[in-house]
């Protein structure tokens, strides 16, 4: 039996922190791996945990990026272990497509994953594919992919009630990966031509939140805990990603489970996980302001959650089976 030694976060609320939580709890239940995780809160407690817990484990599976990761490499590979990487996202890629130039520390931090993990874990097929495309050939072979663990209820059918007017939300904010603009142009015009509509944006400012809000019918929220973010998802009626890039989208699948009609990016890899998709549930081209609206307006008029649901690869997603593909993972990298 396999141990491993998870270093990362394991306490946020933001997407990567959860996903890593849930995949603690799926491998703190599987009975054919044995698990430790980086506890201590101190940076000088957590140098000290982590040498401790990479001699006593058999490989190390590093979750979130951290300078402390340097060390952690060096030491395993001192020892003779292998090093798992689990890829959230690329920040290089990312800050490129805020319109950005790439820190040199970022830069130098992903070389390095590159050049010394023995395998590096994406979040999806989508991730894989787009992220091996950007790097050197020598590095290639490293990529494989697990999908993050999302509980799902598995309804039926969608429990949304009727209200006096439709909810649209959003969240990721203003930043220019998720690209809002275009979808609060597209509900404005919407709300311009008669439709009782609202768009709830969820997340911070970033450079576009100012012009965004200028849109009467934006409502933003700049903030929230995660059990109130799912309250407003069982509240809306259709959830919307726009984004640029999203290597997993761990949103969609909670609005979904919470009833909501979808309407996504086909940048996004949490799409391929939908088997039904039809050509008004996607956006395909994320700045075409009239495309976002007579989509929306389709799946206003007539709801995507239940149809959707019945051809989603919940199995995909479950803690059983992504905790068995990563100890697949775990045991035959070379």
């Amino acid at each position: 039996m396999k141990s491993v030694f998870l270093l990362g976060d394991f306490k946020s609320d933001n997407g990567p922190g959860m996903a890593n939580k849930k995949l603690l709890e799926a491998l703190q239940s599987n009975k054919h791996i044995r698990i430790e995780y980086s506890e201590a809160q101190s940076k000088l407690k957590r140098i000290v945990e982590m040498y401790i817990k990479i001699c006593k484990n058999d490989c190390l599976l590093i979750c979130s990026a951290s300078n402390l990761n340097y060390q952690a490499i060096w030491w395993t590979k001192l020892w003779r272990k292998k090093v798992f990487y689990l890829m959230h996202g690329l920040e290089s890629y990312e800050t490129n497509i805020e319109n950005e130039t790439p820190k040199a520390g970022t830069l130098k931090y992903e070389k390095f994953i590159f050049s010394h993990a023995n395998k590096i874990i994406c979040v999806s097929e989508f991730a894989k594919k787009t992220i091996a495309d950007l790097v050197e050939e020598k590095y290639k072979s490293k990529f494989t992919y697990i999908y993050n663990i999302v509980p799902c209820k598995e309804r039926k059918k969608s429990n949304k009630q009727k209200h006096e007017f439709y909810t649209v939300l959003l969240v990721g904010g203003g930043t220019e990966i998720k690209h809002c603009k275009p979808v609060a142009d597209a509900v404005q015009m919407l709300k311009n031509s008669g439709v009782i509509i609202q768009f709830k944006v969820v997340g911070k400012l970033g450079k576009n939140g100012e012009e965004i809000k200028q849109n009467e019918c934006v409502e933003w929220i700049e903030s929230l805990s995660h059990d109130k973010l799912l309250k407003e998802m069982e509240n809306a009626d259709v959830y919307i990603q726009n984004s640029l890039y999203e290597t997993f989208g761990l949103a969609v699948i909670e609005a979904l489970d919470a009833g909501c009609s979808l309407l996504l990016s086909n940048k996004m890899g949490c799409v391929e996980l939908f088997e039904n998709l039809n050509s008004n549930d996607v956006i395909y081209n994320s700045d075409d302001v009239n495309e976002i609206k007579e989509k929306l307006q389709a799946v206003l008029l007539k709801e995507n959650n239940t149809r959707l649901r019945k051809a989603f690869r919940y199995d995909l997603i479950s803690s059983e089976n992504v905790s068995e593909r990563l100890i697949q993972i775990l045991e035959t990298a070379s």
